[in-house]
């Protein structure tokens, strides 16, 4: 009597497709694969290419800010209120604010606890140099896994890291990095699901994500989209019911998590538990234009286009042909990525309506579009085996082009932070210090290190100068002395308030932005900048900041104009609005 041998158990090829895979209905739809850990080689090649573009793009950020002085107000704002959570007296975690997402300050902490590269402002290149090398690691994998040869994924990465969109962001210190690179590891990571079907990846994939929403809130969109996605392909080849929903739970619990967490402690600090979502809509606007710019369905569309053109060109032959892919080809992988690419292209112009300013549709917000430009073609790229020469040239040709397209579109897009001063910088290699770039931005810091100076050479008591940090934040950065000022992150708004009306004798100074609507201190005392205040005596003052001396017994009611004194409560939410008071021209 003869034995049947037992049957080897089927081996799930890593690079094989969903539709492939998803052969049988009675099996298991998601079979873990289990692969060995990266090779040494790869493991140097990641490591030679995070540095090798992390030093590019350091170089370039320490000119950028140390030479041409092109330096973002924005950027300011989160390396001041990271280095305020080491060393204000007394610190506070609480400095970093609930106006942007946590995670763009989180991520200066490290670099905040040095004062010396704070106060130098290098902590800034240097942060949005690392994410920017990272983030070069993962595209280079995902190419890798899409099968293209080493040397065409090395002329991809140069010709993408070149293009000037990202060399700014990259370099400058801004926090777009960071957004694209957790964007870039969620997204790659469920491509990578498609392809292998290991389910580690969801869980990379949800855990990525629920940081990346910390970093951008728009990327909760994206996890949406993502979770929409996992449903459907596994109800599509037929998963049971339970395998969907474990799969769903593991994906969506860390995003959800967060969202909770922020939530619960937007409630508990500043009593506001979804002001985070207005923090985020006035740090978009306060980078551009000073008033909210009207905005219809039309001019959206439009205005979609005009972005796309001038930020992600690359996209306007990728996303229609990997819509077509997944038509003719019944490619789910291609479908999957088009519609994340429809959603980088979109979202600009859902957040301009929703908020009803088309300020919000600025340049930095192509860059996910650039990104899921890229990542269309290397699909395309693996979808057809037969034509890979032909997509190959195709992607050089499309990278090329975009670079010389984006560099024309920095001068002339009209929503923009600094752009166009990167634009002029590298063309003429001169400093940008006191010129005026697109939407009323003035460029340089030479004000705040003014202020700074005079304050280091004349001031030496502790909490002697009063001052709305959420507006004078740069000038006390760049002092290094964070303990010379009495501010609101002390001990809290009312307290501070009660002393702006009734200053303590401690207080010798008062520290004003002139220019800036939203200064609390300016609000109390309107006069006091021009010299009209009696008891408040200016000291030193330069085009952005006057410093008052205050004499014994100055309260707000004591004024010559007490009409012009607030006698009601004063707006704190003027403190959303510090990078725009102080980039935008009187």
């Amino acid at each position: 009597m003869s034995v049947a041998a037992p049957r080897a158990p089927a081996v799930v090829e890593p690079d094989r497709t969903v539709q492939t895979l998803a052969i049988d209905p009675h099996r298991r739809v998601q079979k873990p694969v289990r692969f060995g850990s990266p090779s040494r080689s790869r493991r140097v090649e990641s490591l030679a290419i995070f540095l090798i573009f992390g030093l590019g793009f350091g170089t370039l950020g320490y000119w950028l800010i140390v030479s041409a002085h092109v330096v973002s107000f924005d950027s300011l704002t989160r390396l001041a209120n990271a280095y305020l959570a080491w060393h204000n007296v007394p610190s506070k975690l609480a400095a970093i604010g609930f106006t942007q997402p946590p995670l763009q300050t989180f991520a200066l902490l490290p670099l905040a606890l040095f004062t010396s590269l704070a106060k130098s402002l290098l902590a800034l290149p240097i942060c949005s140099a690392v994410f920017g090398g990272l983030t070069m690691t993962v595209i280079n994998r995902l190419l890798e896994r899409c099968q293209l040869a080493a040397p065409l994924r090395y002329l991809t990465l140069l010709l993408f890291a070149v293009i000037p969109t990202v060399c700014f962001y990259a370099a400058g210190g801004g926090a777009e990095m960071i957004a694209l690179y957790l964007l870039a590891v969620s997204v790659s990571a469920l491509i990578a699901w498609l392809i292998t079907l290991d389910t580690r990846y969801l869980v990379v994939a949800g855990m990525v994500f629920a940081l990346a929403g910390l970093a951008d809130y728009s990327a909760f969109a994206w996890m949406a989209l993502g979770a929409v996605m996992v449903a459907v392909v596994l109800y599509r080849h037929r998963a049971r019911n339970a395998e969907v929903e474990g799969s769903l739970i593991t994906y969506l619990t860390p995003s959800l998590y967060a969202l909770l967490v922020w939530t619960v402690l937007g409630a508990l600090i500043v009593g506001r538990p979804f002001g985070w979502l207005d923090g985020g809509h006035a740090a978009a606007v306060s980078t551009s234009t000073v008033t909210a710019v009207p905005v219809t369905l039309l001019h959206a569309l439009h205005q979609t286009l005009t972005l796309t053109w001038s930020s992600a060109p690359l996209a306007l032959i990728v996303i229609p042909a990997l819509l077509v892919t997944a038509v003719v080809k019944r490619d789910e992988l291609a479908a999957w990525v088009a519609a994340f690419s429809i959603l980088a292209l979109l979202s600009p112009a859902t957040e301009a309506l929703i908020y009803r300013d088309a300020s919000q549709m600025q340049l930095a917000k192509g860059l996910p579009l650039l990104l899921m430009s890229l990542f269309g073609a290397a699909v395309l790229y693996r979808s057809f085996a037969t034509l890979r020469p032909l997509v190959g040239i195709a992607l050089i040709a499309g990278l090329a082009g975009s670079a010389v397209v984006v560099w024309h579109g920095m001068a002339t897009y009209p929503y923009q932070n600094l752009e166009q001063a990167f634009h002029r910088a590298v063309a003429t290699g001169h400093s940008q210090e006191g010129t005026v770039s697109r939407g009323g931005i003035q460029v340089g810091i030479n004000s705040e290190l003014a202020m700074a100076q005079y304050i280091n050479a004349h001031v030496r008591a502790n909490k002697s100068v009063l001052t709305d940090n959420s507006q004078t934040y740069a000038v006390i950065l760049l002092t290094g002395r964070p303990g010379v000022f009495q501010t609101r992150i002390d001990h809290g708004d009312a307290p501070w308030l009660r002393a702006v009306k009734r200053p303590p004798r401690s207080v010798r100074y008062m520290l004003i932005a002139q220019n800036a609507s939203g200064d609390l201190i300016r609000q109390t005392y309107p006069q006091a900048a021009s010299g009209n205040s009696a008891g408040l005596t200016v000291v030193y003052s330069d085009p952005r900041y006057t410093l008052l001396s205050v004499a014994a017994g100055v309260t707000y009611k004591t004024q010559s104009t007490p009409s012009s004194s607030p006698s009601g409560p004063i707006d704190l939410s003027a403190t959303a609005g510090a990078a725009r008071s102080l980039q935008v021209t009187p």
